[in-house]
């Protein structure tokens, strides 16, 4: 059976707005912290996932735009759990969190690591995090470009499908 399913969905989170196709549907302080317009976004969009709080940024990013892309859908009617898949891309892989995970290890005398942040250092761990909450087992893949590339993005999703 050839079957093909699209969201004709996009969602950007940027200067402390959430825009679902456009349109705002959500808007922190405009000098709010990341932290705090994260975690008001996540109890504004009524989400119920308590390893949130755990997450680096990019994780909650990518965890808050994956939830509110598959609100209304479901994706399991249609497909098994092995069929469906998760593509990533951004221009800075997991550097925030990087940045941070170096701090911890610079000075030899307070020498600090954190498994729980090391892990995070992984951009594809974002895939993860959505691919647990949603069942997800099928393909993944995290692209890091400085420029985004819609025509790979495209050849290689077109390439995935039977």
């Amino acid at each position: 059976m050839n079957r093909s399913y699209e969201i004709n969905k996009y969602c950007v989170i940027r200067d402390n707005r959430v825009f679902i196709d456009g349109q705002v549907v959500f808007t922190g302080e405009r000098e709010e912290a990341f932290s705090g317009f994260i975690k008001k976004g996540y109890k504004h969009f009524n989400l119920d996932y308590p390893k949130f709080f755990k997450m680096d940024k990019i994780s909650k990013l990518g965890f808050i735009a994956a939830e509110l892309l598959f609100k209304n859908v479901d994706l399991h009617s249609d497909f098994q759990n092995h069929e469906i898949g998760i593509i990533l891309a951004n221009s800075a892989s997991s550097l925030d969190t990087d940045i941070g995970h170096q701090e911890t290890i610079n000075d030899r005398s307070d020498y600090f690591p954190s498994p729980a942040v090391f892990v995070y250092t992984l951009p594809n761990i974002v895939i993860g995090e959505i691919c647990i909450k949603n069942k997800i087992m099928g393909e993944s893949a995290f692209f890091v470009s400085e420029k985004f590339d819609e025509k790979f993005i495209y050849n290689y999703v077109i390439d995935l499908i039977p």
